[in-house]
């Protein structure tokens, strides 16, 4: 799942956090902000998380919605988290609809002996004190008491597949976000981005080239200039 090359990127991208991201995916045209997901644990307000890593995609689905679904394919036999890949960001989605949690303190625990980087869930998580102690960094939507049992599951596949894509339904600007297995994921305090493998490297490429810049903006800024004038100093187009 990850090689060298990889490897380097995220090391490099490691300086920098999901705005320094969404503005480098908005100069390539590209959406890539998750909205409405927000960090819970460590602490809702923790400025030191920061997670960097390929995704690995889970799809639930309502119990009922798989009989109806023309997907007939078998339910793997296994559970996804124990097939997380070490250094993984966990991505689940849910039905916006669903009301229960998708993640809960058992399931992220198993994902962090599993040596995930964190969980991002569009959808629901419980057990806050549980995902709070665990020191797992944990993004979502929002909070449930009760669990998936009987209410949803993952999306069928076959039992050599491994994950292959999610589709967050409300994405950046309300437009669909696709999220494939490898992608890297890019999380901490201010919101959650996606970056498509084909573009991390011209991503880190365009942060490394804007801090600077916006380094001497806030330098400007604090010396007295106006913001306008320095916007159009620094960043005229």
């Amino acid at each position: 799942m990850q090689n060298t090359a990889q490897n380097m990127l995220w090391q490099e991208l490691a300086v920098f956090g999901s705005c320094d991201v969404a503005d480098a995916l908005s100069t390539l045209g590209v959406r890539g902000f998750i909205p409405n997901i927000n960090l819970l644990a460590p602490h809702s307000l923790d400025l030191n998380v920061k997670v960097i890593g390929p995704a690995y995609t889970v799809k639930m689905v309502k119990i009922g919605d798989i009989t109806k679904s023309a997907d007939n394919r078998p339910i793997r036999s296994d559970h996804f988290v124990d097939k997380l890949p070490e250094g993984a960001v966990l991505v689940i989605t849910a039905p916006h609809d669903c009301t229960n949690a998708v993640v809960g303190g058992l399931l992220a625990g198993r994902a962090k002996v599993r040596g995930a980087r964190g969980i991002v869930a569009d959808g629901r998580v419980r057990d806050l004190a549980e995902l709070q102690a665990l020191g797992l960094p944990v993004f979502a939507r929002g909070l449930s008491c009760t669990g998936t049992r009987g209410r949803v599951r993952p999306a069928p596949c076959t039992e050599d597949s491994g994950p292959a894509s999610v589709t967050v339904e409300h994405g950046e600007d309300s437009m669909p976000i696709l999220v494939t297995s490898g992608d890297t994921m890019v999380a901490d305090v201010n919101g959650v981005m996606r970056i498509p493998a084909a573009h991390l490297a011209r991503v880190v490429e365009l942060c490394q080239k804007s801090r600077p810049i916006e380094e001497r903006c806030m330098a400007d800024i604090q010396a007295g200039h106006g913001f306008q004038k320095t916007l159009a100093k620094y960043r005229p187009s």
